[in-house]
């Protein structure tokens, strides 16, 4: 239970994990349960602190640059975090399919983790995940017929995603 108290003061550090430079006036949630409680600005150094806090809670960091941050945190065991914001990296899909873009939908998943995505191909034939967390994925391409059935096939091609590259991957021959 998150609680106000006099006296208890948490304190988050927002910085960039590769150049460790401190993301100025990016937005901090401090939320419980469903609910947001308290959103400040970090300041000009990365920080921001909320006084009179203490509990459980779930601390979010949107950066438009980055990939969202969201972490729970006692504080009965810490009063500061350091927040260390990640870029991802991308893939994009290429697949020729004349007038069938939207009968392909693609799954993306993350080989360890639960993290999955889904999109489908745009009218020209293009698709594109952002801001994805570093690591091996595995991908999905469910065709459906004129019939109406859906075919899923698993992309035998091994895809690893490095932060701020983008993996082009055409499906053309698939």
């Amino acid at each position: 239970k998150l609680q106000l108290q006099e006296g208890s003061i948490f304190k988050i550090k927002v910085v960039d994990i590769f150049d460790n430079r401190p993301r100025a006036f990016v937005t901090v949630t401090i939320s419980s349960g469903n609910k947001d409680i308290l959103s400040k600005p970090t300041n000009e150094l990365g920080e921001v602190i909320f006084p009179h806090l203490s509990g459980k809670f779930i601390v979010s960091v949107v950066d438009s640059n980055y990939i969202a941050y969201g972490k729970e945190v006692d504080t009965s065991k810490i009063q500061e975090i350091l927040v260390e914001l990640n870029k991802g990296g991308g893939l994009k899909i290429q697949k020729n399919v004349g007038n069938d873009a939207s009968m392909v939908w693609l799954v993306l998943q993350q080989a360890k983790s639960k993290f999955s995505a889904n999109t489908s191909l745009n009218k020209d034939g293009f698709a594109e995940f952002l801001k994805l967390q570093p690591g091996e994925y595995t991908l999905t391409m469910t065709k459906t017929s004129p019939d109406g059935k859906s075919i899923p096939k698993k992309i035998p091609k091994k895809i690893i995603i490095e932060n701020e590259k983008i993996f082009e991957l055409s499906l053309n021959d698939m």
